[in-house]
């Protein structure tokens, strides 16, 4: 699945669980594919889709992480480990450096490369 894909993919989610709360505070409202949300509701809906969405982006930013933690692990350096973020090593290493297993580097002997 493409970035485009899984975007659309959760925001479909978000709308749908969105929908799904709207539909347990308002029960008197018939919710059909075509039905349109109260205004008095408008923003409530939105403020579902966005929490539903930040819960999203919070797992990922949270596999991102793990991610680093484990391509440092295997000895990735923060040049490699930078630009597969989208950023330059030194913002990786600012961002990243307290997951960073300081031990390793002095048992080995090898400096922390940045």
């Amino acid at each position: 699945m493409d970035h485009e894909k899984l975007a659309a993919h959760v925001a479909a989610a978000a709308m749908e669980r969105a929908l799904v709360s709207l539909q347990k505070r308002r029960p008197d409202l018939k919710l059909g594919p075509r039905a349109r949300v109260p205004e008095e509701e408008a923003a409530a809906l939105v403020l579902d889709q966005l929490t539903y969405t930040c819960g999203v982006v919070a797992r990922l930013r949270a596999d991102v992480t793990d991610y680093v933690i484990a391509a440092r692990s295997a000895g990735a350096s923060w040049a490699k480990i930078g630009p597969a973020l989208g950023e330059s090593p030194q913002t990786a290493f600012n961002r990243y450096k307290r997951h960073d297993e300081p031990d390793r580097h002095r048992q080995t002997g090898r400096r922390r490369t940045v």
